[in-house]
């Protein structure tokens, strides 16, 4: 009886522990209303229309991104994820970290 006990507590400390892991992922990549967003093209044809769709809804270029062919960008989410999404381009928070930036950098 106690092993069953201990088997269902465990289970529940390993379910809150991944929610809690999921949860900060999420928030992670979960890109605010206006700030720096990395770009990330995975559609058919999307790296090629990455900049120009960027521009035109007055995204600020930053720079090369981590990611092969993806730009980090300061914009309004509002304007930039619709428009990006349905070119096949994913909007991304980016952090300093995740986009090679160090806090010494002038």
């Amino acid at each position: 009886m106690s092993r069953s006990y201990n088997l269902v507590t465990l289970s529940c400390f390993v379910a809150q522990g991944l929610a809690v892991a999921l949860g900060f992922a999420v928030l992670t990549v979960w890109p605010p209303r206006r700030g720096e967003y990395l770009l990330v093209p995975v559609g058919r044809d999307a790296t090629a229309s990455l900049l120009p769709i960027a521009v035109a809804e007055h995204a600020l270029l930053i720079g090369a991104g981590p990611l092969p062919h993806s730009y980090v960008v300061r914009g309004d989410r509002s304007l930039l994820a619709s428009v990006m999404m349905s070119h096949g381009i994913i909007l991304l928070a980016a952090s300093g970290v995740a986009c090679g930036s160090s806090d010494g950098a002038a």
